[in-house]
Parts: C-alpha cells; structure tokens; sequence
C-alpha cells in the first residue's frame, strides 16, 4: 500500500507529518492505533509512504479491512492512496 501526499513542498517533502495505518477489524471506524494492525507508516514529512500488508492465514474473504490515515496538524489534506496485488481476484471497493 503507498499514501501520496498531495499538498507537498517538493518532490519528495510533503507540508505536514502523516501516518496511516491498515487494520483489519472489520471495516468499522478506527479508534484505536495498533489494533489488529497489518501495515502502518509515518508518522513522516515523506510525500510517499508504503508498506506491505503482512495477512496470516486466519483471514475468511471476502475480506474488509479498515484504514485511518491521519497528520500530525489534525487538519483535513489530499492523498491518494494506492494498492498493488499479485491476486488477479481482489476487488477494492471504497467505502
């Protein structure tokens, strides 16, 4: 998964510190950092982030996982973000 920071000084400094963070509690809302956690990044002023999801074999697909991705100003900014799989079956569905 790559966060990229749109509101950026240069190429490769973003304007403000972000994070994000991949749980898979279900798709309800995250409240709480760390929980269930599959891949996180940041806190970083980088306009690009990744990680890569570490799934065990416990997981029942379809899968939904939940995302919460954050700044260290606790103001609303523009990313992307995007994810990359080998499994030709996976769908991504904004929610």
């Amino acid at each position: 998964m790559i966060l990229r920071m749109m509101e950026k000084e240069n190429a490769y400094i973003a304007k403000v510190f972000s994070y994000f963070s991949v749980q898979n509690i279900g798709g309800v809302k995250v409240t709480r950092p760390r929980t269930k956690e599959l891949a996180t990044a940041g806190p970083i002023n980088s306009v690009l982030q990744s990680s890569q999801l570490k799934l065990d074999g416990n997981l029942s697909y379809p899968c939904v996982l939940s995302t919460v991705v954050a700044n260290m100003e606790g103001a609303k900014g523009r990313y992307t973000i995007q994810i990359y799989t080998k499994d030709k079956g996976m769908a991504i569905e904004k929610m």
